[in-house]
């Protein structure tokens, strides 16, 4: 599942510009946000953001002030840094 969250990720990613915006969000939020509710928001959610990270907000759309953190999520989750060893794994 590790390896199958960061390309779920660059799929939605790099669809999501040919598709319309309301069908991505719907997508987002049936197959990506459970994985971030379950995995990410205990962490970087609303009530503590470590390292002022939060993506419980994060909604399908990727205006581009949100390209950045989406690469950043995208490097943490190849590079296996997140979660952490000590945490659940996808």
């Amino acid at each position: 599942m590790m390896r199958t969250l960061p390309f779920l990720l660059i799929v939605w990613n790099t669809s999501a510009a040919a598709v319309e915006p309301a069908v991505v969000q719907e997508g987002f939020q049936e197959q990506v946000q459970p994985i971030l509710k379950q995995f990410c928001f205990d962490c970087h959610g609303e009530r503590k953001p470590k390292a002022g990270i939060r993506v419980d907000y994060l909604d399908g759309t990727v205006p581009d002030k949100e390209v950045r953190h989406w690469k950043i999520i995208r490097e943490q989750l190849i590079e296996e840094e997140m979660p952490p060893e000590d945490e659940p794994q996808p």
